[in-house]
């Protein structure tokens, strides 16, 4: 990591004034409550920032009659920017590297003698090309997901606290253990076998919750995730939307995992979101032409794990700062007024769990804030010295200090937070991430975003026709694949 006087003072005596352009997206320019253009100009006062909002670009006043934006167009024009700070998603970074549109960090890395394996694995692993293994990027902070689990529901039954690398059958075969199906009786755990609605769906207890927040652990989200880790699944979607083709959604690997996880939603070894059961309500109420719809109808204080009654929950840093308060509160001052006690209990987390033909991938990964230097920057070691000041050791340690909205800082000493040192943290970053679409490839081409949207619509509603009986996972997964267009042009 950088050292904190490498970025408070500059290398050289230099008074000529620079412009630097910035193209970003205006809150990316805040790191927490960090002014990243206050903090520049006080190292290099000679150097005026300006920043052009991405957004601004991207989404321009319909009265405006301009065309829409192109970011691989404006990155290949006279009009580059120095500095470039965008959401990370692979599709988008593959595709920029691929044109030649990003500077290579290594001679920086080099020349500054920079020691990268003091950056998290998930973030680093994210910004390095496969192609020429070259970093292309830096980012503060990330969000990812890591298995919960509950050690003293694991203690009463005799079960093995999960270890770092574990396969999903190996998650499976522990929540077993603790399965019970709709309806019935909950076994050592007590509760009733309804949810606070009523719901006669949800298990009194089941193996392995989940939140119902983020794509990559939605029912269908989490079976994409898991055939990315089999074989690269996603990348053969994403390549023939790209070349014009209908993607193949019916694939006997698909099948097979949908078989699976409707089998293990039945038995209540893996629990229905409640944003899934909504879904299923408004489709049986004949009301399938409307516009998707996600609603999360409790917070995180009624999910199954808090309540204790599920061992495992697959959820990401944020649900872990909720679960550290909501335990730390309910353990000091008991519940809030409405709200039912929550029982503190002992708990840790392990990595994502892994398929054995990738045991080096783990957890997707989302990060916010991207910054790389594009090819045609007219002050790239300018536009460097920027990038070393977002990312200073002094600057990330203390904001690593407190367990922020703005996630796990990737400088890995910095995550000193007091949630950060008492759980196995390392869980949230010590394997590669699985590369899972969860940005905007919009950044890229809009006709991308708005047909992987199509797709994951469709999935969806086909998933839920399968896992209520009402076709068999073959006949709904074929009419997904029909009801998306038969060709598509793609403009990068």
């Amino acid at each position: 990591m950088f050292t904190a006087s490498a970025c408070s003072t500059p290398e050289k005596e230099d008074t000529e004034p620079i412009t630097l352009k910035i193209l970003a997206p205006k809150y990316s320019m805040r790191i927490q409550q960090l002014d990243l253009a206050a903090l520049y100009k006080a190292a290099r006062p000679n150097v005026q920032l300006d920043v052009v909002d991405l957004w601004e670009l991207m989404v321009p006043p319909e009265s405006s009659g301009e065309e829409s934006f192109s970011l691989t167009s404006y990155l290949e024009s006279a009009d580059a920017p120095d500095v470039l700070i965008l959401q990370w998603d692979p599709y988008t970074f593959e595709a920029l590297i691929d044109r030649g549109l990003l500077l290579s960090l290594d001679s920086y890395i080099e020349k500054d003698q920079i020691d990268l394996t003091q950056f998290a694995p998930i973030v680093r692993e994210a910004l390095t090309s496969p192609a020429d293994g070259s970093l292309y990027g830096l980012a503060p902070s990330f969000f990812s997901y890591a298995l919960f689990y509950n050690k003293d529901l694991l203690d009463a039954e005799g079960v093995p606290y999960p270890q770092d690398g574990e396969t999903w059958e190996e998650l499976w075969s522990k929540a077993e253990v603790f399965a019970h199906p709709p309806g019935s009786a909950s076994g050592s755990i007590s509760g009733s076998t309804s949810t606070k609605d009523g719901s006669a769906d949800a298990p009194a207890r089941v193996g392995v919750d989940r939140s119902n927040y983020g794509q990559s652990i939605s029912t269908v989200g989490l079976i994409e995730t898991i055939l990315t880790q089999q074989g690269r699944h996603q990348e053969a979607l994403l390549r023939a939307i790209e070349e014009g083709k209908k993607p193949v959604l019916n694939t006997p690997e698909r099948r097979a995992l949908w078989e699976q996880f409707i089998d293990l939603q039945k038995r209540g070894v893996l629990n229905i979101l409640d944003s899934e059961k909504v879904q299923e309500e408004i489709a049986q109420n004949g009301e399938k032409g409307q516009e998707p719809i996600t609603i999360i109808p409790y917070g995180s204080e009624n999910s199954a794990f808090i309540r204790g009654k599920a061992p495992f929950l697959l959820a990401s840093w944020q649900q872990a700062i909720e679960l550290y308060d909501i335990i730390t509160r309910s353990d000091r001052f008991g519940p809030l007024p409405g709200q039912q006690e929550i029982q503190p209990f002992a708990w840790d987390v392990a990595t994502f769990p892994v398929d054995p033909s990738s045991p080096e991938e783990g957890s997707p990964v989302e990060i916010q804030t991207v910054f790389v230097i594009p090819s045609k920057a007219q002050n790239p070691e300018e536009a460097w010295r920027f990038i070393r000041t977002a990312h200073n050791e002094k600057v990330a340690k203390i904001l690593g200090q407190s367990a922020g909205s703005e996630g796990l800082m990737t400088y890995i000493p910095a995550n000193r937070s007091p949630l950060a040192q008492n759980i196995h943290a390392e869980a949230f970053w010590k394997l590669a991430p699985t590369p899972v679409a969860n940005g905007n490839p919009s950044y890229v081409s809009e006709e991308m975003s708005v047909m992987l949207s199509q797709v994951y619509q469709a999935l969806e509603n086909a998933y839920r026709e399968a896992r209520s009986g009402h076709k068999s996972i073959e006949e709904a997964l074929r009419e997904a694949e029909q009801s998306l267009p038969d060709e598509l042009r793609i403009n990068r």
